[in-house]
């Protein structure tokens, strides 16, 4: 039973620190991205490496992309079943 609540503890604190990333880091680039609009691009993938970071750090939680990724203009249509679906695509 204490392994649960640790594990459920763990999860809220990486849930909560997400968002209080995201807050900060749109602080700080929210006047970058008016002046340059590569500054969004930056931002997305920062916050992103971010996220796969921390769940690994936080939560044990492991992510693994296979195969080649393209880098040309290509249209992405992937099974979503979570938020951390979007997060893979936009940090890899």
């Amino acid at each position: 039973m204490m392994r649960y609540a640790v594990q459920w503890l763990r999860s809220l604190l990486f849930v909560g620190q997400m968002y209080v990333a995201i807050i900060l880091i749109m602080l700080v680039y929210t006047p970058l991205v008016l002046v340059n609009r590569n500054a969004a691009l930056h931002w997305m993938h920062l916050y992103a490496n971010w996220v796969r970071f921390s769940a690994r750090w936080m939560v044990g939680l492991h992510t693994e992309v296979r195969g080649e990724i393209p880098r040309d203009a290509v249209l992405v249509a992937s099974k979503h079943q979570s938020f951390l679906d979007s997060m893979l695509l936009v940090g890899t």
